[in-house]
């Protein structure tokens, strides 16, 4: 079992370090290649997504540490009333998907009444870039988010 666990886990890395390889003689492997994978990292709506992607992320693992940590050591050291439930809830996000979570936003802010209150107060745009709100200017611009 483990040389079976140790083959797919190499097979694994191997195809990760095909793509990763593959990927760079691609794109940098030519004068051409080069020039364009330069322009692609400077572009400010490339900048803007990894900024936004180091932000959102650096948030969240503050926030799960915040929260699991104690936990953790809570439901490791005590019994008490609600123990299960507790646990439960903190093996949701590991069961679930993350696709189920972006479905039930999508459909949170298309097929309720969430949506219009949000629009209503001036947040008009949910998830146009990523999983964030923005205000929209009156002019309705697209340069709002930078």
């Amino acid at each position: 079992m483990e040389i079976a666990f140790g083959a797919a886990l190499g097979a694994y890395a191997l195809l990760i370090a095909g793509i990763l390889v593959a990927d760079l003689l691609l794109v940098a492997g030519t004068p051409l290649g080069r020039v364009r994978f330069w322009e692609s990292v400077c572009d400010k709506d490339v900048l803007h997504a990894i900024w936004l992607s180091v932000w959102t992320s650096s948030l969240a693992a503050i926030i799960a540490l915040a929260i699991s940590v104690p936990s953790g050591y809570v439901l490791s050291r005590y019994r008490f009333r609600g123990r299960r439930f507790l646990d439960a809830i903190v093996d949701v996000p590991i069961v679930l998907p993350p696709i189920l979570f972006g479905i039930s936003l999508l459909v949170l802010f298309q097929r309720t009444s969430v949506g219009p209150v949000l629009r209503a107060a001036g947040l008009r745009q949910v998830g146009a870039r990523g999983n964030h709100l923005w205000p929209t200017p009156p002019d309705g611009g697209a340069d709002h988010h930078r």
